[in-house]
């Protein structure tokens, strides 16, 4: 079911939560469900029941979402990707302020790629391996 990596620590801005990535158990597509665009997740926790593109709603979770549909290519945090860490489902803890995600690979059943994000408190970079979900 898709994996990847995620390296580093964040905070949110208050600076009351911190969380240090662990490992990463899943990582799917999904879709916004207010603005309908693709969503690349890579997720601590297993799938509350076993389907592909459920949110668990406990643990931690980094979220990349695209403008559209994903294709090979450099995207730019802050013009054409936003990456936010999660947790509690999708709570923002924070949101990247600059960096990169590069997708090396997009087909039918799975997106390949990396990312280096910058966040007010924290860094993550990490690599990918995203189902897509039938």
């Amino acid at each position: 079911m898709g994996g990847g990596s995620v390296d580093g620590t964040v905070s949110s801005p208050q600076g009351d939560v911190t969380h240090t990535f662990g490992t990463i158990v899943r990582a799917f597509e999904t879709f916004d469900p207010d603005d309908s665009v693709p969503v690349l997740l890579l997720d601590e926790q297993p799938s509350p029941d076993g389907a592909c593109g459920t949110l668990a709603t406990m643990g931690f979770n980094l979220a990349l979402v695209l403008p559209s549909a994903p294709a090979a290519g450099m995207y730019t945090i802050g013009s054409s990707v936003t990456g936010v860490a999660q947790q509690d489902g999708d709570a923002n803890l924070a949101i990247a302020t600059s960096g990169t995600l590069t997708i090396d690979d997009a087909t039918s059943s799975c997106i390949t790629g990396s990312f280096a994000l910058e966040f007010q408190h924290g860094s993550l970079t990490g690599d990918l391996a995203v189902q897509i979900c039938p």
